[in-house]
């Protein structure tokens, strides 16, 4: 319930920051992909057999309702028709689709099938994996198993798609998830998952990690007689084939699953209009390093909103021009560092120097809010403003939710050491004094700060520059 009206209110403050946002800044074009604007759900069906486990999709089919946050209605199939169903999805795969991968020997043996050797192997490749899994911050969007049978993670709103991974070990193919990983709009182009980079040996040891580790195996497991799949649904038999597509059409599956075959039920004047720019296949080579590229490669409004248009999750990119110091953008693009500590940081996506630097030279340009001052008002500050504002922070209590590098302090809010080198002095200035403007939802209080105090305590925050 909790997340839900989390939720509720940051749609609320999206819109509210949008609207600001239109009155006060000049925003260049194209804005930002937004991939919250994909006219469909679900994901596409057409290689769902190179995808999932035959196992998994027969008990999916038989029963959606597999996991609490599963979607997908009950239509009640039965055995035969499921299987007719799995026909079809099976007649309009793809004959080679993803290409297969060069795997150790030991890598589709369980675990008590593994010799000593190959059992240390698939530990330490596992083990490598997880931290892939721990940069990247998968969390912030995937739901796994967590400690005594509770669920962690999937803190990302829930509008469109699936993000719950906590059966992946059971449900996916290994040389389709390395393929996913390596590139998930190959196979869906209007995912919410950006392309994180990965080197080969990453995407390895992330694939051996998700399909190893515990974490995403179902925590009770039914033993269900193996089922012959290869044997029924080897022969292409058309009046199988041919009943399962007739169960797909009239299920409407079409409306969330883009599905080979399957006439669409909506006219194109009818679904969600494309975002800009778009971005078609046939662009995206001419346009990559550009920022319209990086931000549909990395998908940055699955958490961040621009303009009121995006996610919830991450703050609004609308103001980052008058917000945000653009050096200091760019290193944190590459190497994200904890910034909130009770809050779950940016993933890493690996990015090169200069995709770096492009997107930080967009973020510097974008969102000019004329209500943020560049520097802080009232000229250069003095040694004594500094003093000042160094009483002011520890007389109003600011130690309480944040650390400065002086002393113990909080974590609630943002950490402050080098809050000079990360925020340009202008808005720490309008932050001080107007805490509630960009973000009424802030946990900043307002202390109705005189133009002394907040130039003092600007002065003294923007000092701190390690």
């Amino acid at each position: 319930m909790n997340r839900w009206v989390n939720y509720l209110i940051g749609l609320i403050a999206a819109a509210a920051l949008g609207a600001a946002a239109a009155q006060t800044s000049t925003l260049p074009s194209p804005a930002p992909f937004n991939p919250y604007q994909r006219p469909k759900n679900g994901p596409p069906l057409q290689n769902i057999f190179h995808k999932v486990n035959p196992e998994w999709l027969f008990q999916k089919l038989a029963q959606p309702k597999h996991h609490p946050a599963a979607r997908m209605p009950d239509f009640k199939f039965n055995q035969e028709e499921v299987l007719d169903i799995m026909a079809y999805l099976k007649s309009i795969a793809d004959p080679l689709a993803p290409a297969p991968v060069s795997w150790p020997v030991w890598a589709d043996k369980k675990f008590e099938e593994l010799s000593d050797q190959e059992s240390d192997a698939v530990f330490a490749l596992a083990d490598e994996g997880k931290k892939v899994w721990s940069s990247a911050r998968c969390s912030i969007c995937h739901t796994i198993h967590g400690p005594g049978g509770s669920l962690i993670g999937g803190y990302v709103d829930l509008r469109v798609g699936g993000i719950d991974l906590q059966i992946a070990g059971v449900k996916l193919q290994r040389d389709w998830l390395f393929g996913w990983l390596q590139d998930p709009k190959e196979y869906f182009p209007d995912t919410l998952m950006p392309r994180f980079r990965f080197s080969e040996t990453e995407l390895q040891a992330l694939t051996e990690y998700i399909l190893r580790d515990e974490v995403f195996r179902p925590t009770s497991q039914k033993t269900e007689e193996p089922r012959d799949f290869d044997g029924v649904l080897a022969l292409e038999n058309p009046e199988r084939i041919s009943r399962g597509k007739r169960l797909v059409v009239v299920s409407r599956c079409v409306l969330c699953h883009d599905i080979k075959g399957i006439p669409e039920l909506l006219p194109p004047s009818a679904r969600p209009q494309e975002p800009p720019p778009g971005l078609p296949a046939a662009t995206l080579a001419a346009q990559a390093g550009s920022f319209e590229f990086l931000a549909y490669d990395l998908r940055c409004l699955s958490c961040h909103s621009f303009a009121g248009q995006g996610g919830t999750y991450a703050p609004e990119l609308a103001s980052e021009g008058s917000r945000l110091n653009k050096d200091w953008l760019a290193r944190y693009l590459q190497a994200p560092d904890i910034i909130r500590p009770l809050s779950q940081q940016m993933p890493k996506f690996n990015l090169t120097e200069e995709e770096a630097a492009t997107v930080a030279a967009f973020m510097e340009k974008s969102g000019r809010d004329a209500r943020i001052p560049e520097n802080i008002p009232g000229g250069p500050v003095t040694s004594a403003e500094f003093q000042r504002g160094r009483e002011l922070y520890k007389a109003k209590g600011c130690f309480a939710c944040h650390s400065i590098g002086e002393g113990a302090g909080g974590v609630v809010g943002p950490a402050l050491e080098a809050v000079g080198t990360r925020l340009q002095p202008g808005y720490i200035w309008y932050h001080l004094k107007h805490p509630h403007a960009l973000n009424p939802y802030s946990a900043e209080p307002d202390y109705g700060l005189t133009d002394e105090e907040a130039r003092a305590l600007a002065a003294y925050l923007s000092s701190k520059q390690p």
